[in-house]
């Protein structure tokens, strides 16, 4: 008699041919149209940023191979992707040093730590970004004002246009859009998902004294909802998941703002990241709900 095994898990069982690295590799492309406007707008210092960031994931995963002994590929799809939000997210003064420090340790204990692309639960780049902003604060000061519109007293379309300041991928909040509109038609992020987002904040925000399409256009929000609350890794896994994470980020954010936390949008991602476990254990989906491949 012969003796069959099978392995069981959850339903559904759907294929698809899309595969995680070309999902990061698609993702990436169209990152690269966001990071192509930050090279217009603040041209050498773009590029000098971009570089010490992938210097210091570079540094992040050699030390991973000695420590742990363990043969990894470097720059793997995942590394390019978190590797280019991370610059985004960081002004152009930041010197060239302090990048490399903040690449390095967003990767290594975000990502390395843990085992490495499929096993790490905090999202890479906002992690090393929390740390620059608790190392070297003086130099987040302008790019934390800029996202709540008010006190710079700026127009919605200077928002839109990049006529701000503040971080690489966050002053020009149009080409983040178009980059968002792509994912979308492209399918490889949900549009309820960033739009949850985006839609709880515009609605919470006048609790912060501000204008809500001040914040609804700021590139840091657009940003974070088309590339980091729809990450395939460090988000639930069901559409109904990502629906509570994506609200769930947005209430924590404007309650951390009004707490007095100027990284309020990175921190509450990252506290929520934490909870995805249990987030994809208690949210099951139904006969008809597909999760990400």
């Amino acid at each position: 008699m012969t003796v069959h095994s099978f392995i069981q898990s959850a339903p559904p069982h759907i294929r698809d041919k899309e595969t995680a690295s070309s999902l990061f590799w698609k993702t990436t492309a169209t990152l690269m149209l966001v990071w192509s406007s930050s090279v217009f707008f603040f041209k050498i210092s773009a590029l000098c940023i971009t570089v010490a960031v992938f210097l210091g994931a570079a540094l992040s995963e050699a030390m991973a191979r000695l420590l742990f002994k363990k043969k990894r590929a470097f720059a793997d799809p995942s590394t390019i992707l978190y590797g280019l939000i991370f610059a985004l997210i960081m002004p152009a003064d930041l010197p060239f040093g302090a990048a490399v420090l903040g690449a390095w340790a967003g990767f290594f204990f975000g990502k390395e730590i843990f085992g490495g692309l499929g096993s790490f639960v905090f999202h890479p780049a906002l992690a090393g970004r929390l740390f620059l902003g608790a190392v070297f604060p003086d130099f987040f000061d302008s790019a934390r004002s800029a996202w709540l519109g008010a006190p710079l007293g700026l127009k919605t379309f200077d928002f839109l246009l990049g006529h701000t300041h503040g971080a690489l991928g966050e002053t020009c909040g149009l080409v983040v859009i178009t980059a968002g509109g792509i994912l979308i038609a492209q399918k490889l992020i949900r549009s309820e998902t960033a739009l949850l987002y985006l839609g709880a904040i515009f609605i919470l925000a006048p609790l912060l004294g501000t204008d809500s399409w001040h914040v609804l256009f700021s590139g840091r929000l657009l940003l974070l909802a088309f590339f980091v609350v729809t990450d395939p890794v460090t988000t639930p896994l069901t559409p109904s998941g990502e629906k509570a994470f994506s609200l769930a980020a947005a209430g924590l954010t404007v309650g951390l703002v009004k707490a007095g936390l100027g990284e309020a949008a990175y921190l509450a991602i990252l506290v929520l990241n934490f909870f995805v476990p249990w987030m994809d254990a208690w949210i099951k989906p139904s006969n008809l709900q597909a999760g990400r491949a």
